[in-house]
């Protein structure tokens, strides 16, 4: 299995500490969220999981004691996989 990354672009990423502006994504390219996904914009997916910020996302995802990827996976897969 490889492994492909999606990047979520946070205009304020770098008032934060950070360098960089973006997040990097980590997912198995036979995970069914990558279908969903590869096709879709930093903001389309940010929107997706109901976030803006950098700052929300570190924040969502310490409350739920998850690593940031962890955390945007399980957003995603709840919100493109939910029952009707």
């Amino acid at each position: 299995m490889s492994r492909v990354f999606i990047s979520l672009y946070f205009p304020n990423g770098d008032l934060h500490n950070r360098k960089k502006k973006d997040v990097t994504i980590s997912i198995n390219s036979e995970d069914i969220i990558y279908d969903k996904c590869k096709d879709l914009s930093s903001s389309e997916i940010k929107e997706i999981i109901g976030i803006e910020t950098y700052k929300e996302l570190i924040e969502r995802a310490k409350n739920e004691d998850r690593t940031v990827n962890n955390y945007v996976k399980s957003k995603l897969r709840k919100a493109l996989f939910k029952d009707p």
